[in-house]
């Protein structure tokens, strides 16, 4: 599987440790070609390439997931370092000054293209996904070009300056892209005011989350390594439906992967590779419905919660209120005297907290069925693999 969010962010810092003059990230290892990286959750990454550019100050890294104690060279992610300030000569100049910005081809986006391009002409390596923080944020341009996923955070990025073939490949495939970013991020704010009329269209591949810090160290991620914020229910619902378009659109790229590849080792697909291809993406489509729908669910369910407490508050001030006007009434000559014009226990709480309820309760109805959905199409993938050794071995 691709690497999470999590770990692109680390891949993020070792990067500048491919830099041969420093140790730019002194708590961290420097990345050597051939030799494993440690990450975090007791996982390892394995070096597949690195190169250092003096010329044009880029750095690249190139690893693979290691699965079943191997590296799995069909999932390569290539990460490029952001602009380092102490090399004024080379980073910082050719992001500003020298007409040698990242979106020109002498830059280090022509030299990121070629790294890519030069991992991925290995037989056996296929490159898919790319990652960038800050001014590597071009790697949205290598990705699009090459038509490649890509993630960046802090994306100090002109979608103005995107390629014809970019653009198109990005506005035809755009849950394959993602740019985190703060909104109050006063260095990207530097490029593009953090404003959509001069980032250029993004065709919803920048997601703006609430903070200002820069730093590639400002994020946060669950246990399961996506990336998540403390902003209000709306922000955490938009970057929740991002992020499982983001997987489900990951997951049909590798499908597709895996049948060019089970094409190429055979010729055509066997029955069998057709049936586990087709099922796995109906699979995939079913559980990004269920994540999506259970994310709109979560929210629906919150609100009648919400009314439910609103409805008893709304009961136990209605209550005081009039108490505190009729103060020569008991307490059954208030409650009379509010049932007179309408307003009931029963009316008021009881009568919409049980209407709420069953609105709650068909809800929850709803992400069961799709969750049994799922499980049957999962199981059934399962029985194909375990009875097709020859699928099972290539999987």
């Amino acid at each position: 599987m691709s690497l999470t969010e999590e770990d692109l962010n680390l891949l993020n810092e070792y990067v500048y440790n491919v830099d041969q003059e420093k140790l730019e990230k002194p708590k961290l290892d420097r990345p050597i070609k051939g030799q494993d990286l440690p990450m975090k959750n007791n996982k390892v990454v394995h070096v597949v390439d690195t190169l250092d550019d003096d010329k044009t100050g880029f750095q690249g890294l190139a690893v693979a997931p290691i699965v079943n104690g191997k590296p799995d060279y069909n999932q390569i992610s290539i990460v490029a370092a952001g602009t380092d300030p102490s090399q004024k000569t080379t980073d910082v100049w050719s992001a500003l000054f020298n007409g040698k910005a990242p979106f020109h081809e002498e830059g280090q986006l022509g030299v990121a293209e070629d790294f890519v391009n030069r991992v991925n002409d290995v037989d056996g390596y296929t490159v898919t996904q790319l990652s960038g923080y800050s001014q590597s944020a071009y790697m949205l341009e290598v990705g699009g070009r090459l038509g490649i996923p890509t993630t960046v955070f802090n994306g100090w990025f002109i979608y103005n300056n995107l390629s014809p073939e970019a653009r198109k490949f990005i506005k035809e495939n755009p849950h394959l892209f993602i740019n985190y970013r703060h909104n109050k991020d006063m260095t990207t704010f530097l490029n593009d005011f953090n404003s959509s009329l001069y980032t250029g269209e993004d065709f919803g591949t920048i997601i703006w989350v609430e903070g200002d810090s820069h730093n590639i160290k400002g994020w946060e991620f669950d246990k399961n390594g996506r990336l998540i914020v403390n902003g209000d229910s709306q922000e955490k619902r938009a970057v929740k439906l991002a992020q499982i378009q983001n997987q489900s659109a990951l997951a049909m790229y590798s499908l597709s992967l895996l049948r060019d590849r089970l094409k190429a080792s055979g010729g055509s697909l066997s029955a069998n590779e057709e049936i586990y291809l087709n099922n796995s993406q109906a699979l995939l489509a079913v559980s990004a419905a269920s994540q999506t729908m259970k994310t709109g669910l979560a929210s629906v369910i919150k609100l009648y919660q919400d009314a439910i407490v609103e409805t008893e508050q709304l009961w136990t001030d209605g209550l005081q209120r009039a108490r505190s006007i009729g103060t020569d009434l008991n307490e059954s000559e208030i409650i009379e005297a509010l049932a007179s014009a309408g307003a009931t226990e029963a009316s008021v709480v009881t009568e919409p907290t049980a209407f709420y309820e069953k609105k709650i309760a068909k809800a929850k109805q709803m992400g069961e069925s799709f969750d049994a959905l799922v499980s049957e199409i999962q199981s059934g993938i399962e029985k194909l693999v375990q009875s097709d050794r020859d699928l099972a071995s290539q999987l």
